[in-house]
């Protein structure tokens, strides 16, 4: 026995490198060694900043930890990525042998007999039946099914994750950009009413001025054409306000309302201008990018297990069970 289980584990051993299926291996670029124009410690250094050190008003700071906090599409992504990190368990599981455990008891009466009315009579005795059982199963991945399919998980998880941090990533820069036009938008407000004021003087003006015979009737009809529509662009101007306003909140994940921002006309300070000549290799710090290529892994480990599906499987099982049975002749009672 002893000898018999040492020859199946060497074999297993002996075979463990038969892993069917491509290997994926990144496509090689012809690049030049080296980019025209050597980039300055500021570019290298903005691409490193975290999103918190790039943007310096406080209001906008606290807008997008919220929208992290709070997001609904992004409490998905975090959940699909808790979900792919559980499945990637349950493929690498299949290293470990399963053990199962069985057990019942059985009570039996007899044979009853019943009259015509259905109503049951006197039995032969009782007997009780005690079962209990062991199993265990542990497949031997000779093919390299359980290894590809474990890699495949771990592609689709890392997958996954990057999905979730291109997600997060969209949804500061659109907290960012909705916040900049919505302060972009009060300063637009404080000119409309600016201008509404400056029309409506005009229009008092030559009210007077009609009044008092010194001008025509068409000065003032175009004086009100033009404070109509000033009113008009003012009106405009709230509208698109409140919409952005409601955007914001949509994105921080709260019921529509309000949002507090800074002054109109206070100096802000902006994020400074991403310069000309980055190196390509930041193409490679894009989720989306990450994602395709996890996306291929996935894809190419997944052609190894359908490969190995075309051999059969070895595996050893062990079996340890016990039946106890009871009899007793004692009268059920009803």
């Amino acid at each position: 026995m002893k000898l018999s289980l040492t020859a199946v584990l060497a074999f297993s051993t002996m075979l463990g490198g038969c892993l069917v299926g491509p290997n994926y291996k990144r496509p090689t670029i012809s690049a030049p060694p080296a980019f025209r124009g050597q980039p300055t410690a500021e570019q290298i250094s903005f691409a490193d900043q975290g999103w918190w050190n790039v943007y310096s008003d406080p209001l906008l700071y606290a807008l997008v930890k919220e929208a992290l906090e709070n997001n609904y599409d992004l409490k998905t992504a975090i959940a699909r990525a808790r979900e792919a990190a559980a499945y990637r368990g349950v493929a690498r599981s299949a290293y470990f042998p399963a053990v199962t455990v069985d057990s019942g008891i059985q009570h039996d009466r007899g044979v009853y007999k019943s009259d015509p009315d259905l109503a049951l009579a006197s039995n032969t005795g009782t007997s009780n039946l005690f079962l209990g059982g062991l199993s265990t199963a542990w497949e031997i991945d000779l093919w390299g099914r359980i290894r590809r399919s474990t890699e495949a998980a771990n592609a689709e998880y890392f997958a996954t994750e990057e999905g979730r941090r291109g997600l997060m990533l969209a949804l500061i820069t659109e907290v960012a950009q909705a916040y900049l036009e919505l302060v972009e938008l009060d300063g637009r407000l404080g000119v409309a009413r600016d201008s509404r004021d400056a029309f409506e003087s005009t229009h008092t003006l030559f009210s007077k001025r009609y009044g008092a015979g010194i001008v025509s009737r068409l000065q003032v009809t175009r004086a009100d054409a033009a404070l109509a529509a000033a009113e008009g662009t003012l009106n405009d101007v709230e509208l698109q306000i409140a919409e952005k306003e409601n955007e914001i909140c949509v994105l921080v994940g709260r019921n529509p309302g309000t949002v507090q921002r800074a002054v109109p006309g206070k100096e802000m300070n902006p994020p400074p201008t991403v310069p000309a000549g980055i190196p390509s290799q930041l193409l490679e710090r894009r989720p989306d990018i990450r994602e395709a290529e996890q996306n291929l892994k996935t894809a190419s480990a997944r052609i190894g297990v359908a490969n190995a599906n075309f051999f059969p499987r070895f595996g050893l099982t062990a079996l340890l069970g016990r039946v106890s049975p009871e009899l007793s002749s004692l009268s059920p009672k009803f």
